[in-house]
């Protein structure tokens, strides 16, 4: 069963205008345990049939954050011109995990950038999915906002309960899906858009497995 989060979310930085991305999250312990390259991998599993299929996956070199960069960048928007009342934008990104004997991971954060402009009675929403494995997700974030209002910022949250695989050796998928809604039903002359800025920032830990 996953877990919603939508009022403790952490909104670390505002500004009113765009910031290119979002800093990682930080693990003062993550080069204590010195895995090397070859204990930890990571395989890009995505559809070539998805809308985001070139999005690309890193481990960075503290192996305790993954960067999920999008190409292009999710991106909603509805206004004059375009077919009224609601608009989504959806895509779900899939990468292969494995790591060693002795060691589980435990997503423990989510970070990400938030870019939007929506006129008065101007509505929308990003939420995200995390899953391990397959079957239901097992967190789930939203980030609503309302109009009249624009900014930028970034969304940061911990993982409550954290998100863990099982002790290794192992291999196995893990799924971020993302999901942009803008509505302007309330106002049908009403115009906004809604994106996502930079990458998305999965912040683990490992644990030892006696």
């Amino acid at each position: 069963m996953y877990t919603l989060h939508k009022s403790i979310i952490a909104f670390l930085l505002f500004f009113t205008t765009t910031i290119l991305a979002c800093p990682p999250p930080q693990n003062a312990n993550a080069s204590q345990w010195g895995f090397g390259p070859d204990d930890i991998s990571i395989e890009n599993i995505n559809s070539a049939r998805s809308v985001c299929s070139s999005a690309k996956f890193e481990l960075l070199p503290t192996f305790d954050v993954i960067k999920i960069s999008f190409n292009p960048s999710p991106y909603v928007d509805v206004g004059p011109g375009l077919p009224p009342n609601r608009a989504t934008w959806q895509c779900s990104v899939n990468f292969r995990l494995r790591w060693p004997k002795g060691w589980k991971p435990v997503f423990e954060s989510i970070s990400y950038g938030v870019d939007y402009s929506l006129d008065n009675n101007v509505y929308a929403i990003l939420e995200t999915f995390v899953y391990i494995g397959p079957g239901p997700a097992d967190y789930q974030m939203q980030t609503p906002l309302s109009g009249p209002s624009s900014g930028s910022f970034c969304v940061a949250d911990f993982l409550t309960p954290p998100v863990a695989g099982s002790c290794g050796p192992k291999t196995t998928s893990v799924g971020v899906r993302v999901r942009l809604t803008i509505d302007n039903s309330g106002n049908k002359n009403g115009s906004g858009y809604l994106k996502v800025n930079g990458p998305y920032y999965l912040g683990l830990n490992w644990e030892f497995c006696p």
